[in-house]
């Protein structure tokens, strides 16, 4: 027995000890989740600290830009006035003209005689003559929004070091700078969700997506979570949040949101690498945000002109009204989908085009193959009932047809009670686009009766005219201007109710003289959606200019390969062609040019010389085939990287007195050149996205000359002042030259901060001796000074840049891989 209580006295104590154990790691625990608790408290109050920070930065640099505009626009007043622009023109008489030197003196006369000849912008730059010029030109670099968009690339992004020595991204963003980019994105600013109803902007949106381009589609609504929601492969459906507005539908003037949407657009943008894009508006109410990105970033604005908002229709308030003809005219194109919309178009608009609305043949021609288990004759109509709708007709139809089913899907707004009279009227209310085929199978006759006396008839294309073919349907309409062009041929078309009536009967007794099944959904195979998609998308992209970037090559071929294949893969602008000239190559560079023309991209020329015909000889032969609104010239020992295109051309259009544009890079002999930190292809690509994140639209214009490694130059230069002089040997002072050709003309140089190019620099040259390296030197320098009557003068670096700034971080395009 004691034994036995000793053996229970010791259990007993070891069940304490182990509830005493347990009572201490509670305890223990209890104080950790308390220091925890602690700890997240003072993380949430560092958070709330910091986001009140920021918010107070805001503020100061939404203020800042409030006086800088201001101050601006104070200039812009003071030098517009007859009075100033005199006192100006005195000064400048004066002081060039009669006190000046004969440079000077000369360039007065050329000045006096552009503006004779040609127009100038105010603001576009200042030779010292102009006080109120050199005020708003300090105001303008950076430009109102690049100090906000640093603060926000900062925050969001870019954690950039004192020099450029520590850059790192999103990994989401350095997953899509590692990605092929040679298809631009597509930006919708939608009128409707994209789950709403299936309609013209998603079939859009979805065709865009399946030909290759990255869609961001913009959802109508401010209500739902913030949100980048990857629908299929492709396709972005993105939902922007506030608590202060419920949709677009209520932005009409943008006062106070215009902040919010670039702190968004700025986000998304960066975030997800695009650099190459379109503007696609569905909604006049977007316009204000459309031409904040267009400023910013250089893509065009195109209009999918679907319904009207100019008060022809006589449903606009004044504010929409005026979005509207704000949009028509500001637009790069508008796209209207019907006659009545294309003539309203092209009142306000510089371009517009046609492109009707279409169908989803395989979708709807599901109807066809579905069995029907039905015992009466179906009418049919699917979309929505409203004012619009000819309710009259529907009635007259039922009620002298009281053995048939007339079957109307959709939401219905207006005349229910009117619909509901009739017990063979039939409402199913709002079915999905994907189920629509399973209804449309069992219709015998189906109807568009639309209210013609109304506009917003006038200038509707129907959607469903082109989706009841699809299943090779019978379609009786009202006098729809749009549907004339097919009357009695696909669809049959009366106002008359009596007439109405008996084209219904003659369809559901097969008496009808239309066009049978199999013709009707041949015709729609023409319309589908994939047809209007092509239209829609060369119409779009042919609004942006033309780009015939030139490509010497003489030997080289890695160079040659890496150059060539960096433009291919990292340059997703949309309209532009490569002309590589060969400059009598023996190192297998023609046998990779024959292999590239053998992939027949129709954008690619190949142009082989009998004989080495220099830098500008070589470059003056292609610029006669070319065919581009701007030129490019581009050195074959360089690498392009993203957006390079687009933020060329948006400076030359931002100011249309810039001549010429250049890129920044790792390796030039003058200001172009920059502090870099990469040393492989995956560090170039993210040093020079954040680079040019951090310096987007800002322009660099202490410069006397651009060196021709990467030069945008604009064709009214080349077609009025001529080609590149060949006198030159080989490849040096040519941009000297042509500098003093542009600068004589009147226009100015910039080198764009936000494209960066990594070059090789004298790639060629290096092949040639010391000796021959500096006769060569020597003759073109002694022919530029003759010519130009001036002394030559050595270009020089940035501030805080050497020739051996770089020194450690220049890698040869082999070893960017």
């Amino acid at each position: 027995v004691n034994s036995i209580l000793q053996e229970k006295e010791n259990v007993i104590q070891a069940q304490e000890t182990d509830i005493k154990i347990k009572n201490e790691t509670i305890i223990e625990l209890e104080r950790h989740v308390k220091e925890l608790e602690q700890k997240e408290e003072i993380l949430l109050n560092n958070s709330l600290r910091q986001e009140q920070n920021l918010q107070n930065l805001r503020q100061k640099v939404s203020a800042a830009e409030q006086v800088i505009c201001s101050a601006r626009n104070v200039c812009h007043e003071i030098n517009s006035k007859t009075s100033y622009k005199f006192l100006c023109a005195c000064t400048r008489f004066v002081n060039q003209f009669l006190l000046g030197p004969l440079e000077e003196k000369k360039k007065f006369l050329r000045i006096c005689k552009r503006s004779i000849t040609r127009e100038r912008s105010e603001f576009t730059g200042n030779d010292g003559y102009n006080m109120i010029l050199n005020v708003a030109n300090i105001l303008r670099m950076p430009s109102d929004s690049v100090i906000l968009q640093r603060e926000n690339s900062l925050e969001s992004m870019i954690n950039v070091g004192e020099n450029l020595t520590d850059v790192q991204l999103l990994p989401q963003t350095i997953s899509f700078l590692k990605q092929n980019y040679n298809k631009p994105d597509i930006l919708i600013f939608s009128v409707i969700d994209y789950d709403f109803r299936y309609q013209r902007p998603q079939h859009f949106a979805s065709r865009f997506a399946e030909n290759g381009h990255r869609v961001f589609y913009v959802n109508a609504n401010f209500v739902n979570r913030e949100e980048v929601d990857e629908n299929t492969n492709n396709l972005y459906i993105v939902s922007f949040f506030t608590e202060d507005c419920k949709a677009i539908y209520f932005v009409p003037e943008w006062t106070g949101y215009l902040e919010w949407f670039k702190n968004k657009i700025d986000d998304l943008i960066q975030k997800y690498a695009i650099r190459d894009a379109i503007i696609i508006l569905d909604y006049p109410n977007w316009i204000s945000g459309a031409e904040y990105i267009r400023e910013n970033y250089g893509f065009k604005i195109i209009v999918d002109y679907m319904d009207d908002f100019t008060g022809f229709l006589g449903t606009t308030t004044s504010v929409l009204k005026d979005n509207c003809i704000r949009m028509l005219k500001n637009s790069d194109l508008v796209v209207a989908s019907s006659q009545f919309l294309s003539n309203i178009a092209m009142k306000y608009a510089k371009n517009s085009v046609i492109v009707r609305n279409g169908t989803e043949v395989n979708h709807f021609y599901h109807a066809v193959e579905l069995e029907e288990h039905k015992i009466r004759p179906v009418i049919g109509y699917y979309g929505a009932v409203s004012h619009w709708f000819d309710w009259e007709k529907v009635c007259y139809v039922a009620e002298n047809m009281p053995n048939c089913d007339v079957i109307i899907i959709g939401e219905v707004t207006d005349y229910k009670n009117k619909l509901e009279k009739y017990q063979n009227i039939k409402l199913l209310g709002e079915i999905s686009y994907m189920e629509l085929p399973k209804h449309l199978a069992y219709f015998d006759v189906c109807l568009i009766p639309f209210d013609t006396t109304t506009d917003l008839i006038k200038a509707t294309n129907p959607v469903k005219f082109y989706e009841y073919l699809s299943a090779g349907k019978r379609v009786v309409a009202t006098e729809i201007p749009e549907l004339q062009p097919y009357k009695d041929e696909f669809v049959y078309m009366s106002n008359d109710n009596e007439k109405f009536l008996e084209y219904v009967k003659l369809c559901l007794e097969g008496k009808d003289t239309l066009k049978n099944a199999e013709k009707c959904i041949e015709f729609a195979k023409k319309n589908d959606w994939q047809k209007r998609y092509e239209i829609f998308a060369k119409a779009c992209f042919n609004v942006i200019p033309k780009v015939s970037i030139i490509v010497l090559t003489y030997n080289n071929l890695e160079l040659n390969r890496k150059c060539i294949d960096s433009i291919l893969s990292k340059t997703a602008y949309p309209n532009f062609e490569l002309i590589i000239l060969d400059n009598l190559s023996t190192d297998g560079t023609v046998e990779y040019l024959h292999e590239l023309e053998k992939k027949a991209d129709p954008r690619i020329k190949v142009i082989y010389n009998d004989n080495n015909s220099g830098f500008a000889g070589g470059n003056n032969r292609a610029m006669e085939v070319s065919t581009g609104d701007f030129i490019m010239l581009l050195n074959n020992d360089t690498v392009v990287t993203r957006g390079w295109l687009t933020n060329a051309v948006k400076h030359m259009q931002n100011d249309v007195n810039c001549g010429m544009c250049g890129a920044v890079t790792n390796s030039i002999g003058n200001e172009a050149m920059i502090k870099v930190h990469y040393h492989n292809m995956q560090e170039l690509e993210q040093f020079a996205y954040a680079y040019t994140c951090e310096h987007n639209n800002v322009i660099y214009t202490q410069i006397d000359r651009l060196a021709m490694f990467c030069t945008l130059i604009r064709r009214e230069i080349i077609e009025k002042y001529g080609f590149l002089d060949e006198h030159y040997q080989i490849g040096m002072f040519e941009d000297d030259d042509y500098a003093k050709v542009v600068e004589n003309a009147g226009y100015k140089m910039y080198i764009a901060e936000d494209v960066f190019v990594h070059h090789v620099n004298n790639a060629s040259f290096k092949k040639l001796e010391t000796k021959e390296y500096k006769e060569i030197f020597d003759k073109n320098k002694s022919y530029f000074e003759e010519k130009w009557s001036t002394k030559w003068k050595m270009p020089h670096y940035r501030q805080g840049v050497t020739a051996e700034t770089n020194k450690g971080m220049m890698v040869e395009p082999k070893e960017l891989i």
